[in-house]
C-alpha cells in the first residue's frame, strides 16, 4: 500500500506539513509513501485517461523509510509543486541507508506528467511544473526523474512542460543500476522530455559507478526520440555537483542549450558532455546551439 494515495479527479491539493514513514526493504518492487496518480485509463496503450489529478502542491514534508519512491506523481496536468520536502532513505532506527544492497528505494521523487491536447483537461497543452527546496538522499537509481507520461502526443507539444528545477540539495544516487537499464535511471536529476526547463542553484554529491556501462551523471537532460518528444530549451546554471562520474550530460534532440556558471569537481569521466546517450540510442534527434561560458571544471 502506499502511505497517502490520490488517485484521479482530484483537481487542487494541497499535502503540507505531514511525515510519512514507508519501508519495503525486504521488497525491491513495491509502493511509495506518496502517490499521486491518473484513473490509470492509459496502462499499456498511451492514451489519454478520462480523469486527471490536477494543482498538486507536495511541500513541507518528511518521509524516511525505505519505500520505492518516496513520491510517485504520475499523470498530473495543469501545475505540479513539490517544495521544501525532506526525502531521505533510512532504516526503521531512521538510520541513513547508503548501501546499495540495502536500499529499496529506486528513484527518490518521480515526476511524470501528460501532454493532451483532449478536452479532459480544458485544452491546456503545456504543464507548469516546480521542484524546488528538497532535500533528497539514498537512492538505487535517480534522485529525480521527470518525464512525460503520454507519447502519444509529444511529438506537436514538444513534451509540453515548462519546468524550473531550484535549490535541491541530492546525494548519493545511482547506487545500483543493473546492466540492461536505461541511462536515465541512474541520474541526480534525470530529464527525459520537456517543452522549457531550467536547471539551477542545485547542490549535487555523490553518484554510483553504473553497472550498465554508462556513467551516472549529476544532471541529465535529452529529449526522448523513441517516443517523438524533445527538450526545445534547455538552461542549467549555477549548478554545484561534485564526485559524479559525469557532471552535466546533455543528450540528443535538445534544441537550445545554455549552460553558465556551474561548478563540477571531482568528476571521474567528464565535467560536461553533451553526446548521445547510449549506445543504442534512445534518440534519433540531434542537439542544436549549444551556449557554453563561465563555469569551472575540475577532474
Amino acid at each position: 500500500g502506499y502511505a497517502f494515495y490520490a488517485d484521479g479527479g482530484c483537481y487542487d491539493l494541497t499535502l503540507s506539513g505531514n511525515h510519512f514513514f514507508k519501508n519495503q526493504s525486504s521488497d525491491k518492487g513495491v509502493t511509495a509513501a506518496i502517490k499521486i496518480s491518473d484513473d490509470g485509463a492509459n496502462a499499456s496503450n498511451g492514451t489519454a485517461p478520462t480523469s486527471f489529478c490536477r494543482n498538486i502542491r507536495i511541500v513541507n514534508n518528511t518521509s524516511y523509510g525505505n519505500p520505492l519512491n518516496h513520491v510517485n506523481a504520475q499523470g498530473i496536468t495543469d501545475d505540479l509543486v513539490i517544495s521544501a520536502n525532506h526525502f531521505v532513505t533510512t532504516d526503521d532506527s531512521f538510520a541513513e541507508l547508503t548501501d546499495a544492497a540495502t536500499i529499496a528505494t529506486k528513484e527518490s521523487v518521480v515526476a511524470q506528467y501528460y501532454t493532451t491536447t483532449s478536452d479532459v483537461d480544458s485544452g491546456r497543452h503545456e504543464r507548469t511544473i516546480v521542484i524546488a527546496n528538497n532535500v533528497l538522499r539514498n537512492a538505487r537509481w535517480a534522485a529525480l526523474y521527470f518525464n512525460d507520461n503520454l507519447t502519444t502526443l509529444e511529438a506537436s507539444n514538444f513534451g509540453g512542460a515548462v519546468a524550473s528545477i531550484t535549490g535541491n540539495v541530492i546525494e548519493n544516487f545511482g547506487l545500483d543500476v543493473e546492466s540492461g537499464e536505461t541511462t536515465y535511471k541512474q541520474n541526480g536529476i534525470s530529464i527525459l522530455t520537456a517543452r522549457t526547463v531550467a536547471v539551477t542553484g542545485n547542490t549535487i554529491a555523490n553518484s554510483g559507478t553504473s553497472g550498465n556501462g554508462i556513467p551516472c551523471a549529476g544532471i541529465q537532460v535529452h529529449g526522448n526520440g523513441q517516443q517523438g518528444a524533445d527538450v526545445l530549451t534547455a538552461t542549467v546554471t549555477g549548478n554545484a555537483i561534485q564526485n559524479c562520474e559525469i557532471g552535466i550530460r546533455f543528450g540528443e534532440n535538445v534544441g537550445q542549450i545554455v549552460c553558465n556558471s556551474n561548478s563540477v569537481t571531482t568528476a571521474t569521466t567528464s565535467c560536461l558532455k553533451i553526446s548521445t546517450i547510449d549506445a543504442v540510442s534512445e534518440n534519433t534527434g540531434y542537439t542544436g546551439r549549444a551556449v557554453i561560458d563561465g563555469n569551472s571544471f575540475v577532474v
